[in-house]
């Protein structure tokens, strides 16, 4: 698989006590990998300024990685 998912909602992959590897910080959001899964998915907990509970973002992890590198790094808070 190679594109994203988004999803905010209370019914997604991060479940309260699951371990998270050390946090990153990209484009002003604190974004933290949870999993990845055997279908080769990256399971991200990212940490929005001024929201109390994080968002779920699965990364595909399919090629050679290019474009689960291209949008982790252009992962950013918008303006309303």
């Amino acid at each position: 698989m190679a594109g994203a998912v988004i999803d905010p909602g209370p019914n997604g992959p991060i479940t309260q006590g699951k371990q998270f590897a050390p946090c990153l910080t990209i484009n002003g959001l604190t974004v933290c990998p949870t999993t990845t899964d055997n279908f080769g998915v990256l399971v991200l907990s990212i940490h929005v300024p001024d929201k109390s509970v994080p968002v779920a973002v699965e990364i595909g992890l399919g090629d050679s990685g290019t474009a689960a590198r291209t949008i982790l790094h252009s992962l950013q808070t918008t303006r309303h």
